[in-house]
């Protein structure tokens, strides 16, 4: 999970069904992406036609430093992901290790 330090303040959450969620299992890893913008009365569910749910498990998650709310997300199938708050996905790099942490530059 990440905080967003800009303002609307966004959280962004990713989980799975279990903590050992992964492409590998039948029907893939079943992640998600939520985020809130009002300390957690409210969330959004940031899933495309393509994840939601998603195969690939969501490991890391950093705000996305070109973007208020929006977030760059690591995934166990080596993908890099950037997610607005419109639930637009945009592939950046594939083809990683599993990415388990994002340091933005």
């Amino acid at each position: 999970m990440c905080v967003d330090q800009r303002a609307p303040h966004a959280l962004t959450i990713g989980c799975a069904p279990t903590a050992f969620a992964s492409h590998r299992d039948e029907g893939g890893a079943r992640s998600r992406l939520y985020q809130t913008t009002d300390g957690g009365d409210t969330w959004q569910e940031l899933g495309d036609d393509d994840h939601a749910p998603s195969a690939a498990n969501i490991l890391a998650v950093t705000p996305d430093p070109a973007s208020a709310s929006s977030v760059l997300v690591g995934t166990d199938t080596g993908e890099v992901w950037r997610v607005s708050p419109a639930a637009e996905w945009t592939l950046l790099v594939s083809g990683l290790p599993a990415v388990q942490s994002i340091l933005p530059l």
